[in-house]
Formats: C-alpha cells, structure tokens, sequence
C-alpha cells in the first residue's frame, strides 16, 4: 500500500497525520456505511495502525455527512475529525455522543453563518460552538472548511479577531 510507504519516511518530529478522503455528501455517506465497512474500514484501519504505531496523531478530513460511522472510525483508531459541518451534522449530539472519543475540528458554518450572516451571527455561532464543542476539550475551534471569496469581510475579521482574544 503506497500510504504505508509514506508514513514509514515521516520524520519522528511530526505530531500527526492528516488523511484525507471525503466520504459524504449532504446527506449520508457517498457509498453508504454498508460498502464503507466493507471496502474501506479495513484499508484505513492498517493506516491508522501504522500511523500509531509511530506515535502519530490520526486526523481526517472528510466532507459531508459521516456521523454514522463515527463509532467504526473511533474504533479504528481516528483522533481528529475535520470538518464538523454543522449544516448537515448535528454538532451538539456529535459532542455528547462522541466528544470523549474523539476531537472535532470545526463546527462553524461555511456553508451559512460565516459567508450568509451578520457579524453578529457569526460571533454568536462562534461563542455557542466554543461553549458546546470545548467542553472538557476535545476540539478545535475553526470553520467547518474553507471560507468562500464571496463571504463579506466584516465577518471573517470579526472571526479572526474573535479567536485571536479568546486563544492569544
């Protein structure tokens, strides 16, 4: 497996390793979490393995809607999950039902809040995401995935200014 070969070269100075393959859609996983456990859950769990064997933190990123194989992704040794999109996710039952196995990363919306709502809305999403998903650690604070070019300034300064007195 190419991947294996790959995480063999990485220097011991690294933390972690990010994997990325994009599993869902708005809607559910792309291939169904019948064929997911079949033709993927096995590939990834040797990655994973040898990816903690070298003391490497294992972070995906998936797009879309994976919350139905949390629990096989947990198990196979997943410690990051990129990006929480809370636009097709339920960030909150994430947290309660996964939050002590597992980091997220993200939660804020790209596709909503940050491009389509005020100031306001943004700073009011980023504060209940802080208080909901930073609970007893356990996440890293940041938008659900990249920020669109139409999504007004104002909004994206205010957020940067807000992480920047909340973490600075």
């Amino acid at each position: 497996m190419f991947n294996l070969g790959i995480i063999e070269q990485i220097p011991s100075c690294v933390d972690g390793i990010r994997f990325g393959e994009d599993w869902g859609q708005q809607k559910g996983l792309i291939m169904g979490p019948y064929y997911w456990k079949i033709y993927l859950k096995p590939r990834l769990k040797i990655m994973y393995e040898a990816a903690k064997k070298r003391n490497f933190n294992v972070f995906i990123h998936s797009c879309g809607d994976i919350h139905e194989i949390f629990p096989d992704i947990i198990e196979i040794g997943m410690g990051v999950v990129h990006p929480v999109q809370p636009e097709v996710m339920n960030v909150i039952s994430l947290k309660q039902n996964y939050g002590k196995d597992i980091v997220l990363y993200g939660g804020l919306g790209c596709q909503s809040t940050i491009p389509m709502g005020t100031v306001d809305d943004v700073l009011k999403e980023a504060k209940q995401r802080l208080k909901i998903l930073g609970e007893d650690e356990g996440y890293i604070f940041g938008p659900a995935g990249a920020i669109s070019t139409e999504t007004r300034i104002e909004n994206v300064v205010a957020l940067i200014e807000f992480a920047r007195n909340k973490y600075v």
